[in-house]
């Protein structure tokens, strides 16, 4: 069983496949029921509930990405660092349900969302398919982290506001120069900043380096989209909710 889920070799399966849209209809309908509910959510048997769940979840996760790493003699520095931008954003939700911090979620709360989204819209597990612990991780981390920003957002009451994005470009930008700078350095491909990852929604870019402005332009657009669609939806109908400050 173990050597199942260590080396099998099952190819991934196509995109929008049956398997792929029950995946993102668990994980996309498990948060839009989480937005739904929000006021069974807030209640503290069924908090702590979830809280705990997701901790679990992610520490889990956490263990399989690594250990399949460690098994496969794959670990090194140029992939295996928790750098990439989902990596890091299921690190600091963990540590945001651990102990919440309303000054840093903002960058959580954007890149949480995108992130998550566009991973399991177009994942990337090395290829390969269900039993690897590598498919099984690649989904538990990311669905773990739409859930776990949601849930902190709808606990926390979070409402967007423009200082938030703001502070989400900052630190966006401040990322992925590192990240770029690193890359150089080592070789390596974090923020996939060197190569873009095989997906149909990246077809057409230009090679590197011309698409990076593209790649950035792309996801600050994202961010303020999501903005926007709170802002608009809190007018129309919850206008007593929305932030006062922009």
């Amino acid at each position: 069983m173990t050597h199942t889920f260590l080396y099998s070799t099952n190819e991934l399966f196509p995109l929008f496949s049956f398997y792929h849209v029950l995946l993102l209809t668990f994980f996309f309908g498990a948060a839009v029921w989480m937005i739904r509910h929000a006021d069974f959510i807030r209640q503290p048997k069924a908090s702590r509930a979830i809280r705990l769940t997701l901790i679990i979840t992610i520490i889990a996760q956490q263990f399989m990405l690594y250990g399949w790493y460690y098994a496969n003699g794959a670990f090194d520095v140029h992939d295996a660092l928790p750098l990439y931008p989902c990596r890091l954003s299921t690190l600091f939700v963990l540590l945001l349900l651990i102990r919440m911090n309303d000054k840093f979620f903002p960058v959580v709360f954007y890149w949480g969302i995108v992130g998550a989204v566009l991973a399991m819209l177009s994942p990337d597990t090395e290829g390969i398919g269900f039993p690897n612990i590598m498919f099984i991780q690649f989904f538990l981390g990311h669905g773990a982290l739409l859930l776990g920003t949601v849930f902190l957002a709808i606990t926390s009451n979070y409402r967007p506001t423009f200082k938030g994005l703001r502070t989400t470009y900052f630190f966006s930008f401040i990322y992925f120069v590192a990240m770029l700078a690193l890359n150089q350095s080592i070789g390596s491909n974090y923020a996939y900043l060197s190569t873009l990852p095989p997906s149909p929604f990246l077809e057409g870019l230009p090679a590197f380096p011309i698409y990076v402005p593209f790649l950035l332009m792309t996801m600050f657009l994202l961010f303020y989209g999501i903005y926007a669609a709170h802002r608009a939806w809190y007018k129309r109908f919850a206008p007593e909710k929305l932030p006062i400050s922009m």
